[in-house]
């Protein structure tokens, strides 16, 4: 009769396994070269050891990922995610949203996604949006139907930054206004004072310009400069005033009917 074999029980090291599923015994830590908050060398991301497949995975969630997975170590994401810290992010997915229309005959086309101003009569209609900081950067896309057959008037659509939100709705609030001109065939910063009915040209340059065709505008307020962007024809203006120290972002026209795309504002 053979004698049983006695195997002496062998307790292994609390371990955990890294995202290539190599296993790792210096205890419910990673590596201390390896443990920083912002580091990208995370093992799965930094956070307590899932207990379900023996991954570290953000904090309290449970990890989705099999073991072993196929994401080499070290991983090279970020951890937190990077990206912009946004103040307001609307894409008129149902609605005005974060924005709010005060004058002007505004409507958000459900289809398409889009928020338009279809009236051309009025100089000033606007949309705004609250900003929580006096730093920030801007950005939407808009697109320009048709204006008023009128002279001697501004007629464009703007993104408009630092604006003044208890500013009499009788003229346009005070504001900065990176602003397209299809009959002047320009791109400009505008400012208007919030007390007079009509709006002062800072600065423009010309651009190639058609009807119905969406532009992406962005706006980088800094202190007292103010700049205003056109990425898709490089262009950029740059002033310097102290009027409007605080204030939130408009989506304005002026005898204009445009449609706006999206409104983001985000930390710079």
């Amino acid at each position: 009769m053979l004698g049983a074999l006695l195997l002496p029980l062998v307790l292994a090291p609390a371990c955990f396994f890294d995202r290539s599923g190599l296993s790792a015994s210096s205890g419910d830590a990673p590596p201390a070269s390896d443990r920083g908050a912002s580091d990208v060398g995370l093992w799965d991301r930094q956070g307590p050891r899932d207990t379900d497949v023996g991954t570290w995975d953000q904090p309290g969630l449970p990890d989705t990922t099999p073991w072993p997975d196929t994401t080499p170590w070290p991983d090279t994401t970020p951890w937190p995610p990077d990206g912009p810290t946004y103040y307001v992010l609307e894409e008129f997915a149902s609605g005005t949203g974060a924005v709010q229309p005060k004058t002007g005959s505004w409507s958000v086309n459900a289809a398409t996604q889009v928020l338009a101003q279809t009236s051309t009569a009025g100089n000033g209609y606007y949309a705004i949006a609250e900003v929580p900081a006096a730093d920030y950067i801007a950005e939407t896309r808009l697109a320009i139907h048709s204006i008023a057959n009128l002279s001697g008037v501004v007629k464009s659509a703007a993104l408009s930054v630092r604006v003044q939100t208890q500013s009499s709705t009788s003229n346009p609030p005070g504001q900065y206004g990176c602003r397209i001109s299809p009959d002047a065939g320009s791109f400009g910063i505008l400012e208007c004072s919030g007390t007079q009915s009509y709006c002062s040209l800072h600065t423009q340059t010309s651009i190639s310009f058609s009807y119905n065709t969406f532009y992406v505008v962005r706006a980088v307020v800094s202190g007292n400069t103010i700049i205003c962007q056109l990425p898709a024809q490089n262009k950029q203006l740059t002033i310097t005033d102290g009027s409007f120290p605080t204030g939130g972002v408009a989506l304005s026209t002026f005898h204009a009917s445009a449609s706006f795309d999206y409104i983001k504002v985000w930390k710079p």
